[in-house]
């Protein structure tokens, strides 16, 4: 009792919410229908129309483009994970191919197996995959942010120092940022760009060769350079080693250029300043803290400039002025500073660096017939204070990351730099000319077909009078008929999309259908039908010669049974490509048939009754028949007539058996020689021999005769039984 309670309470629920939906969809009708009528001028204008129909279209290639970069990503996983058996199978199949049409015997298989395992390996077939998802993964987040590569001599300390910058530093990274690391480099993420650190010259190549095919359309947005103070100081003069670390750098920093093909700006920043008697006696009455401030100069010219190693002194002229400023406002604070010595000739043994560092930037920064010197955007000075390294935190986030998009092409390409988007463009641009000059051709091609078929058209109106195609020749059924094969003649035209489902046959087609075939085809058909009809009636009226020979009034049966077969064959075929029709199936055939069967002349080899006009026509048109099958043609009266030549024939086939030729041999054997004199005896005897011979030969015809029809034969191959198959192919009232 319980669950019948239950079951009627979900039953109401159920009611209540079907009755809900229908008022709510009632209500919803009766709101968004004045809405409907009111934009009504607007959806039914074909303009709008047309807009809405190419935004649909957008919006499906989109959705289809997605699916299919989809489906291509998930094909690529699959077969990556399954390269080696696809290498195998590859390689299984060339060998068999190549061994089935090797054209000698003495080729060597090894040769072959060699060649196949140059064309298809694990290695090639991973390179083709990587490939296409190259061309198929979107790289417009690497370009967000700024990429910083960072360099410097030989024990500079560089991976100390970024390592110290904590200021924007993320930790977590995406799974796509992660898939960026490669060995023999440190990837440092910031909030608004990322610094990475080659470890060792070993690598340096192969870095910046992944970094270029990373952002293949701007590899790097500069280059941070390191060089430690302490080295500076350690070789004061020794011009050598100053030597050796420019050219060292010279050679990294053209390096990059070469690979990326971008002239990038260089940010010089000096390390291990502690070791500058009095860099953290300085620091240390600045502030209490290490601090995080920029130290150093920088460039005030535009990145074009041409490089001028007098930016060294006017950096260290910048710096000590900067430093001495800072010494007189902290002397004059009054505070205690702790080591007051080293605190006041800071600037003075910072200042010692400037010989060492002009030197090495001297030569970093030659210039040479090849390429100009790298944009120097300044230089800055950093160091340990506490034992912790300071004064690089504002130098990212305040000089680094501002400074966008500052690196230009060395030359203005037209092509990138990646060998894979390379090779993909120069195939684009390829198919691109293909396609323009495709498009011409076709464009061409496409034009001289419509205007011929534009003058065909309008040559089948030029005289419509129905009697020029009802002549017995057909000469202008024919012209007609060549006409609508050449409308459908339509080029194939690859590159204009439009004419792939058929252009401008389905128009001409339909107009095909409501205009040739009702007042031009149709009629011509019927009224030759007509003409067919009445030769018909004509025959069927003609007298009977019962004394004629049996071999004439068989074949006048015999024709015309054939000829009222293909009357009524005609005549079923017409009325039947009148319409309408469920399908095409023997349309061509039909009216081929019929065409041929109406006219006398020959049908010219032009004309192709499977062309899409004329069958799809014949397809599309309506025809109203105003007789009925019978009216034409008198069953009845050739009913009659086949009758009375049957029987006759019939009686002739009966007389011919029953009654042999034994006239002639008893004229010929039987001569009376009492009525002839003794002169003409031996002309008698001569003739009648002659007419012996002759009545013989009669006689062993009519054998024959009696032998091959009437007793060796069958009902089926009899002559009566032959003259029966032809009345059955008739229609029989």
């Amino acid at each position: 009792m319980a669950e019948s309670t239950e079951n009627q309470q979900l039953q109401q629920q159920f009611t209540d919410l079907v009755n809900g939906l229908q008022t709510m969809q009632v209500q919803v009708v009766d709101r968004v229908e004045p809405l409907i009528e009111n934009t009504r001028p607007i959806w039914s204008d074909p303009l709008w129309q047309f807009l809405g129909l190419i935004l649909l279209t957008v919006i499906a290639l989109l959705i289809i483009f997605w699916l299919l970069r989809v489906l291509i990503n998930a094909f690529i996983t699959f077969v990556e994970g399954s390269n080696h058996l696809l290498a195998t199978v590859i390689q299984s199949i060339f060998k068999i191919m190549r061994a089935r049409f090797k054209k000698t015997e003495s080729e060597s298989p090894e040769i072959g197996t060699s060649k196949a395992s140059f064309w298809f390996n694990n290695t090639r077939i991973k390179q083709a995959f990587d490939a296409v998802r190259y061309l198929s993964t979107r790289r417009d987040w690497r370009y967000r942010n700024s990429w910083y590569l960072l360099s410097g001599t030989g024990q500079s300390a560089k991976d100390c120092w970024i390592k110290s910058i904590r200021q924007g530093r993320r930790t977590q990274l995406m799974a796509r940022e992660k898939q960026l690391i490669a060995e023999g480099s440190g990837w440092y993420f910031f909030d608004h760009g990322l610094v990475i650190d080659v470890e060792d010259d070993d690598h340096f190549s192969r870095v910046v060769d992944l970094i270029t095919a990373y952002r293949p359309e701007r590899p790097l947005d500069g280059v941070i350079l390191t060089i430690s103070a302490k080295t500076l100081l350690n070789a004061q003069s020794d011009s050598t080693t100053f030597r050796k670390h420019g050219q060292d750098l010279y050679q990294k920093m053209w390096a990059i250029q070469k690979t990326t093909g971008f002239v990038l700006p260089v940010y010089l920043m000096l390390t291990e300043c502690e070791v500058v008697s009095g860099f953290e006696a300085f620091w240390s009455s600045w502030s209490e803290e290490p601090s995080d401030d920029m130290f150093g100069w920088s460039n005030p010219t535009r990145i074009d400039t041409a490089f001028s190693i007098d930016w060294v002194e006017d950096a260290f002229t910048s710096v000590i002025g900067a430093i001495r400023k800072a010494q007189l406002h902290i002397a004059a604070s009054g505070d205690d500073i702790a080591d007051i010595d080293r605190f006041m000739l800071f600037d003075f043994e910072l200042q010692r660096l400037q010989s060492p560092l002009t030197e090495v930037i001297e030569h970093a920064f030659a210039r040479s017939s090849f390429q100009e010197a790298l944009p120097l955007r300044g230089i800055w000075f950093s160091g340990k204070i506490n034992g912790q390294v300071a004064l690089s935190g504002d130098f990212l986030a305040k000089k680094i990351w501002p400074e966008t998009h500052l690196a230009y092409p060395m030359e203005q390409r037209y092509f990138s730099s990646n060998k894979t988007l390379r090779h993909f463009q120069y195939f684009s641009l390829v198919a691109v000319l293909l396609l323009v000059i495709g498009l011409g051709i076709d464009t061409y091609r496409l034009n001289a077909y419509t205007n011929n078929a534009q003058k065909a058209w309008d040559g089948m109106f030029v005289n419509k009078n129905i009697s020029r195609f009802c002549s017995g020749e057909g000469l202008a059924t024919w012209w007609l008929l060549n006409n609508l094969t050449k409308l459908a003649d339509q080029p194939k035209t690859l590159t204009i999309p439009a004419s792939w489902w058929g252009g401008q046959i389905p128009a001409i087609r339909s107009a095909a259908a409501d205009i040739v075939y009702p007042s031009m085809i149709f009629s011509a058909y019927e009224c030759r039908l007509k003409i067919r009809a009445k030769q018909l009636n004509e025959l069927s009226r003609q007298d009977i010669n019962e004394r004629a020979d049996l071999t004439v009034l068989s074949d006048r049966l015999s024709e015309y049974i054939q000829q009222l077969a293909e009357y009524q064959k005609a005549q079923t075929r017409f009325i039947r490509l009148a319409g309408p029709l469920p399908d095409s199936k023997g349309v061509a055939e039909d009216l081929k048939h019929l065409t041929d069967y109406l006219y006398d002349g020959t049908i010219p080899s032009s004309v192709d009754f499977n062309t899409p006009i004329l069958v799809g026509g014949v397809m599309d048109a309506h025809y109203d028949i105003e007789w009925n099958p019978n009216d034409l043609v008198d069953a009845t009266e050739q009913a009659n007539h086949l009758i009375a030549l049957s029987h006759t024939v019939r009686g002739k086939m009966r007389d011919k058996a029953l009654i042999p030729p034994l006239d002639g041999i008893r004229k010929a054997f039987f001569v009376s020689p009492l009525t002839k004199s003794d002169a003409d005896a031996e002309s008698i005897s001569l003739s009648s021999t002659a007419q012996m011979l002759e009545s013989i030969d009669v006689f062993q015809n009519w054998l024959r005769y009696i032998s091959q029809e009437w007793l060796h034969s069958t009902p089926s191959t009899s002559q009566c039984g032959r003259f029966e198959k032809k009345l059955q192919s008739l229609q029989l009232p």
